[in-house]
């Protein structure tokens, strides 16, 4: 009787243990869900970054900047243009100016904070709604504003 006691208490602490490491690994990495959100909201921002090429492709190519995602879709040059990986919905899309432009997505999180030390990526988001503003300069490098 004693021995089956003992056995269930080892039991008892094994499943503890084991419960215990699962509980600690997912506060460490997070949990499933908060992984399959960073991996959706890193889908965003590369899709956002191909988009910004094609839209500088066209602006370099045509001299103007397209009206819409439509006008990139016809270019045999450019790729197909890139959904929200889970709405399925084309991202936000707005020419600025002559030749500036936005694109806009919805974060599920926030980016990481960056380290104190280090100047802020210029792809880091809120969570919802965030739009990235562009102005391409004419004769120098196409870089993002500021």
């Amino acid at each position: 009787m004693a021995t089956d006691r003992r056995r269930t208490l080892w039991a008892l602490a094994a499943s503890l243990a084991v419960a215990g490491g699962i509980a600690a690994a997912l506060a460490h990495i997070g949990s499933p869900r908060k992984l399959r959100l960073e991996r959706l909201d890193a889908q965003r921002v590369e899709a956002l970054q191909a988009l910004d090429r094609d839209i500088r492709s066209h602006l370099q190519r045509e001299n103007e900047l397209p009206d819409s995602f439509a006008g990139l879709a016809g270019q045999p040059w450019a790729r197909p243009v890139r959904v929200d990986p889970e709405s399925h919905e084309l991202f936000g899309y707005e020419v600025t100016g002559p030749r500036a432009f936005r694109l806009c997505a919805e974060f599920a999180l926030a980016s990481p904070p960056q380290p104190a030390d280090r100047k802020p990526d210029f792809w880091t988001h809120p969570a919802g709604r965030h739009c990235y503003e562009f102005e391409v300069d004419e004769g120098r490098d196409e870089k993002p504003c500021d």
